[in-house]
């Protein structure tokens, strides 16, 4: 049977007369087509919910998005920061924090990869370039179906494992990135800058954030690859349901 993976979506409240849950079609294709069952999980801030919901899956898929509130890893608004709507943040944050403590499989992409990092304690960079740290271009929002810019992928990582050690060619619409790693975390992969482009963490092999966007990219096997490993690993059953 194929192995069910839980994708979270975003909310829209601007372009349409009602709120609306939107998902960007790439994010399910690239599940179907690794081997996957997609199944979306709705907006819901009650924790025994969030946690029946993800118990119901074999792993998560955690998309992008808008910003974290600074407030949730304890530091003040930076002016760039546009805080995403509450009502994801109050179910991506448990849910990541669900997964992580059940060792679910999960695949982290962009807002997704910052989410996991907040949710095991770690910081985050508000503005890459106001912190004076990007010196290559990072949020190229007209060029997120093209590879923009390599990141150096660290020596026998899980990531290389993955992907292969050689530099992948990304994509990359991000302001913010990884500061402290969270509890179990490690550093992934690194733009050629030293901006923290992925992260994994060590302990359980069972969870891999990036900072660019495979799904717009699965056109190249490498980028494939990360949707394969998501769904592989969730067939495996390596879930402990602590």
């Amino acid at each position: 049977m194929k192995p069910i993976i839980g994708i979270n979506c975003d909310l829209d409240l601007k372009g349409a007369k009602r709120p609306r849950l939107v998902l960007y079609i790439n994010y399910f294709e690239a599940i179907l087509n690794a081997g996957g069952l997609p199944l979306l999980i709705p907006f819901m801030s009650d924790e025994e919910d969030i946690r029946r919901a993800l118990a119901g899956v074999d792993g998560l898929l955690l998309t992008g998005g808008g910003d974290i509130d600074p407030a949730m890893y304890g530091e003040p608004l930076h002016p760039e920061t546009d805080i995403a709507p509450e009502m994801r943040l109050k179910l991506d944050l448990p849910l990541a924090r669900e997964a992580l403590l059940t060792e679910t499989p999960v695949l982290g992409i962009c807002m997704g990869n910052q989410v996991l990092n907040v949710a095991a304690g770690g910081t985050l960079i508000q503005d890459i370039k106001a912190a004076s740290l990007g010196t290559i271009p990072h949020r190229q929002m007209e060029s997120d179906h093209r590879a923009v810019h390599d990141v150096i992928i660290e020596s026998g990582s899980m990531l290389a494992g993955i992907v292969g050690p050689e530099p992948l060619g990304v994509n990359t619409t991000h302001h913010h990135a990884a500061g402290r790693m969270g509890k179990g975390f490690r550093i992934a992969a690194r733009a050629t800058d030293g901006t923290i482009e992925a992260i994994e963490n060590a302990e359980t092999r069972a969870a891999l954030g990036v900072q660019w966007h495979p799904e717009r990219l699965c056109a190249m096997e490498r980028h494939r690859k990360l949707f394969e490993w998501l769904v592989a690993t969730a067939r495996s059953g390596s879930k402990t349901g602590k």
